[in-house]
């Protein structure tokens, strides 16, 4: 069964982006936690902060960058937050930087000077060169972003003040947390690709590799009790994020969700605060059983 909602005009709300000189743009947000994390929320991509001293915007040029945000993710990932359950956030939009890649994912196409490598992460060479590296080239239709070539000095400015900051607070966070602690990275996708519709929720574990057989069963178990559909693995099966920090034989695991927006948004950047606190909801159903489940698995080890 796939869950969709009519909306309303007048049941919406705008999420505004916000123009700050990049200097007054905090590299993330974090929401600690009191006590030793079970589980961990990242939201990479639902940053909305624009540096209007460095892009001069106009509002067609604005909604090309506004088509990579996971609208309304940073939303749902606050409401997440208890005092054992951190969430960090992005604050600086997906479209200058993308938290979700390698910090070398450059794309020759768009810096004067040589490069001489795409990535030294060969699993990433075909995003960067589809326009889609850590500084994305091209809107989420394709569409150009930028005019002219950008100094490379710039990349490497907004890799240290945003993305290095933002990876190293995550990963001590997950230094600090319990054993078997389990990264949830939330992302939102599109209603459906080119060739069929998606699901309500596509959860990715690379495939199995960052999550134990037994947290996916618990998650299929609890999944087959609601009335959304989900899927796995298809056709997002996890990112850097996901890849990076999680392992099912390691001290840490990851689990990216991907949250379709038909569920609570617009095309438009409007959603309905009703049906994303719904999602939240679920959401944190969904976890709240994962950390008991969780702490039953690990007793039982």
């Amino acid at each position: 069964m796939r869950r969709r909602i009519t909306f309303k005009q007048q049941d919406t709300q705008l999420l505004q982006s916000q123009h700050l000189p990049l200097d007054e743009i905090a590299s993330f947000t974090m929401m600690p936690a009191e006590t030793k994390a079970q589980i961990i929320i990242s939201a990479p991509h639902g940053g909305i902060c624009y540096p209007n001293d460095v892009l001069s915007l106009d509002e067609t040029h604005l909604m090309k960058f506004r088509s990579l945000e996971d609208t309304a993710t940073s939303l749902i990932a606050t409401s997440l937050h208890n005092d054992s359950r951190p969430v960090i956030l992005a604050n600086l939009a997906r479209g200058i930087i993308d938290l979700n890649r390698p910090s070398d994912a450059l794309d020759p196409a768009m810096y004067d000077g040589d490069i001489k490598s795409i990535t030294t992460s060969p699993d990433y060479a075909p995003y960067v060169t589809a326009g889609y590296g850590v500084m994305p080239r091209l809107s989420a239709q394709r569409q150009a972003l930028y005019d002219e070539k950008l100094p490379l000095s710039f990349a490497r400015e907004l890799v240290s003040r945003f993305y290095t900051p933002y990876h190293d607070r995550l990963a001590e966070t997950l230094s600090t947390a319990k054993d078997g602690c389990l990264l949830v990275d939330i992302h939102s996708m599109p209603d459906n690709t080119s060739s069929k519709p998606l699901p309500d929720f596509v959860f990715g574990d690379d495939h199995g590799v960052t999550l134990p057989h037994q947290y996916r069963a618990i998650i299929d178990a609890f999944m087959k009790d609601t009335d959304y559909s989900f899927g796995w693995n298809y056709p997002y099966a996890g990112g850097y994020i996901t890849r990076n920090y999680g392992h099912r034989t390691g001290r840490h695991y990851s689990l990216q969700i991907e949250i379709n927006r038909a569920l609570y948004c617009t095309n438009n950047h409007r959603y309905s605060p009703h049906a994303v606190r719904e999602v939240t909801g679920l959401l944190e159903a969904l976890i709240s059983h994962l950390e008991a489940s969780m702490a039953s698995v690990m007793a039982a080890q």
